[in-house]
């Protein structure tokens, strides 16, 4: 009995081992680790085409997922960065169903994570990356609807969403799968998930939604990656959970709606998009002065132009004329 206990031991001992290093590797968040999609299916980019995975530039390697908002713009969990904020140590793969090929690659311009966010708790989980380059939209790439701010009853209890993502298939599977997939959850009551973790570090907080369906949920390798309403619009942002599909530890999710939240993603959004006008009114302006001189330089040539053509026409005419008369005038005499 004594030497199974220290057999049992030593393996939790090992599997936290392995899932700490796991999460430096996998963008899981310390101690509540979040792996890949458990008892999902595979599923196209296609129909999901707002998924993002973010990746280490070096390595090409998937870390997180995220999702995209805007032509410039990936939503994805402050978590991801907590370790490594640099905008250069990460790259974004977009428009592809496999996270290791196909699709477009894009570099990072920033990161703009929730300032004050820690691993002790994992409030408001939230960040946005800005691309270098926009992303051409296509049915590969598009962008995903955000909920309303203060809007709870898109992820009202007993209602469904959608995640996906590249993240492990269960606890102990630490193989990322190279194809997305997709489950199915069902949102929780918040007095639910507050018991569910009533004994655990982080606690559940006003700023999380959670949802859980038997043998399903997001794991490792998910963090970041969007959870979407039957109505196709972001509601969370898969955060942080006990085990992956573990009974009676639903996941945890940033909840969009959250003033907090919601502010910090226009607010972020808004500065770039003044950005973005400027840029666009200065383009215009110099359009329209380039066009504006190009017209002016081929009128003055065109006039001058018919201006020489008139004179000579007139100079010949003036020079037959008077060709005309000197030898009319030489025949009288």
């Amino acid at each position: 009995m004594q030497l199974a206990f220290l057999l049992l031991s030593a393996l939790a001992v090992l599997h936290s081992v392995l899932h700490s290093v796991l999460a430096g590797a996998a963008g899981s968040p310390g101690s509540p680790g979040r792996l890949r999609i458990v008892g999902g299916l595979e599923t196209s980019i296609e129909r999901f085409n707002y998924q993002a995975s973010i990746q280490h530039s070096g390595t090409g390697q998937h870390n997180c997922g995220g999702s995209i908002v805007s032509p410039r713009w990936i939503l994805s969990a402050a978590h991801c960065f907590y370790r490594d904020p640099s905008p250069a140590s990460w790259q974004v793969r977009v428009g592809t169903s496999t996270w290791a090929d196909g699709g477009v690659v894009h570099e990072l311009d920033r990161v703009e994570a929730w300032p004050e966010f820690s691993e002790d708790d994992f409030k408001t989980d939230v960040a946005l990356v800005l691309l270098k380059t926009a992303i051409a939209f296509d049915e590969r790439a598009q962008p995903v609807a955000l909920t309303s701010r203060g809007a709870a009853g898109q992820a009202r209890p007993g209602s469904y969403g959608t995640v996906t993502g590249w993240g492990q298939l269960g606890y102990w599977l630490f193989d990322l799968p190279s194809t997305l997939r997709v489950a199915r959850l069902r949102f929780m009551d918040p007095d639910v998930c507050t018991m569910a973790y009533s004994d655990g570090v982080p606690p559940f907080a006003e700023t999380m939604v959670c949802a859980s369906t038997y043998a399903k949920d997001a794991c490792t390798g998910d963090s970041g990656g969007p959870l979407v309403s039957d109505r196709r619009v972001q509601v969370g942002i898969v955060s942080w959970g006990q085990g992956c599909a573990e009974y009676g530890r639903p996941g945890v999710f940033t909840d969009l709606s959250h003033p907090d939240v919601f502010d910090f993603i226009k607010q972020t959004m808004a500065g770039e998009d003044d950005v973005v006008e400027d840029a666009v009114e200065d383009a215009v302006e110099d359009a329209v002065e380039d066009a504006v001189e190009d017209a002016v330089e081929d009128a003055v040539e065109d006039a001058v132009e018919d201006a020489v053509e008139d004179a000579v026409e007139d100079a010949v005419e003036d020079a037959v004329e008077d060709a005309v008369e000197d030898a009319v005038e030489r025949g009288h005499d």
